[in-house]
Parts: structure tokens; sequence; C-alpha cells
């Protein structure tokens, strides 16, 4: 069974592959007020829809894993 392949299956209409509702995570992402200097590490990243956000909000230094090809 390939995992990862089930789960892009899974996950693929979904902006953020975890159950968290994308209202939730906007107000997560507002909470943080994070400074523009601060770095982000984001491990399960899944598409990096949450780094993005936050790099597009505060302007930080993001990082998520490499994507195999």
């Amino acid at each position: 069974m390939d995992r990862n392949k089930y789960s892009s299956i899974a996950h693929r209409e979904h902006l953020f592959s975890n159950p968290i509702s994308e209202i939730k995570i906007n107000k997560i992402i507002d909470f943080l007020q994070l400074e523009p200097h601060a770095k982000v590490l984001d491990i399960g990243a899944g598409k990096c829809e949450l780094l993005i956000r936050l790099v597009e909000k505060y302007g930080i230094e993001a990082t998520g894993p490499k994507k195999n090809s």
C-alpha cells in the first residue's frame, strides 16, 4: 500500500491536508502576529498552503519539506 498515493487522492480537493477548517486556520494565522524576521518550519506542510499564507501576511522566512519529483 502506498500511503502517499492514497493521501494525495484523499486530499486533492483540500487546501490543507488536515481536519482544521480554513476559517480556523485563518484565525490561527491572525492570532500568531509574527514579526517579518520570524522563521517558520512546517514539517508536514502538504501543499504548503499554511506557509504561503504566513509569507503573504507576515513576510516571514518559511521552510517546508522538499517534494520528491
